[in-house]
């Protein structure tokens, strides 16, 4: 899917929490958890999860597509780099999910 095609809009996107965070634009959104997220198509976006994403496999994630500008990552550059992220809004864990640390409560399945 071309996220560029949807900004503003609802999506839904299935990949997984990703094991090694590739170098992207950030920016904040009050109460959500920033994470590195895998696509099934081999992209990695960051997603914006309120509680963060518990899911220990492939995840189905619905929400709203942000486009983020920045200067260009080569030093020196005044290009404009655009990356496209993704503001969610719920989420489905398809394969499990993380097993909480002892003493603390189980994660619900909607933020």
């Amino acid at each position: 899917m071309n996220l560029a095609e949807h900004v503003g809009r609802t999506v839904a996107l299935e990949g997984k929490a990703s094991d090694m965070p590739w170098q992207h634009l950030t920016t904040y959104l009050p109460g959500k958890e920033m994470v590195y997220f895998d696509l099934d198509d081999g992209l990695q976006i960051l997603v914006y999860v309120a509680g963060g994403l518990p899911c220990a496999g492939r995840a189905r994630l619905t929400g709203t597509v942000l486009r983020i500008a920045g200067l260009g990552k080569r030093p020196g550059s005044n290009e404009e780099h655009v990356e496209y992220q993704l503001d969610v809004e719920r989420w489905e864990c398809l394969e499990g999910v993380r097993q909480p640390p002892p003493g603390e409560p189980p994660e619900l399945g909607d933020p």
